[in-house]
């Protein structure tokens, strides 16, 4: 546990310094407010309406979004992007309905991801991480692939 963590901070101070040269380009980005109809908990029995922030702001090649967290585009060719990133993963309680299951702590993930998106309203990607922070031997490998346009 302690050697991921040390990993993870170290590599965010070495993204640190690649910050620095992507402040010159300025931040861009959206940001906003939805509403979100989901289930309350796991077993999909009732629903529930909540306010969803949103945010998606780009420094140069480091980007930070609510949907893929802090990711840094070391590598850019062609549409094609690669390279680290770090997520936070909320937990629950399990109370009400979930009685009896144990509660899920809040936990990190790192990882590294590719993605090809020709323009900027489209893109395809993949997303491999392993959580860090978890207790009582939950969390693991974390993977993710998908499209948006």
């Amino acid at each position: 546990m302690f050697r991921i963590t040390s990993a993870v901070f170290t590599a965010l101070l070495g993204l640190g310094g690649f910050c620095a040269t992507a402040q010159a380009a300025g931040i861009t980005g959206e940001a906003g407010l939805g509403m979100s109809n989901q289930p309350y908990d796991p077993t999909g029995s009732r629903y529930e309406t909540v306010p969803v922030p949103y945010f998606d702001l780009d420094w140069g090649d480091v980007s930070l979004s609510t949907d893929d967290g802090l990711t840094w585009s070391a590598l850019k060719a062609n549409g094609f992007s690669a390279g680290p990133f770090i997520n936070y993963i909320p937990g629950r309680n399990s109370n009400g309905t979930l009685r009896g299951l144990h509660n899920v702590s809040a936990m990190g993930e790192a990882g590294g991801f590719v993605q090809y998106s020709p323009a900027d309203f489209w893109r395809i990607f993949a997303f491999v991480g392993h959580t860090v922070g978890a207790n009582r031997g939950q969390g693991g490998v974390l993977g993710r692939v998908g499209g948006e346009v």
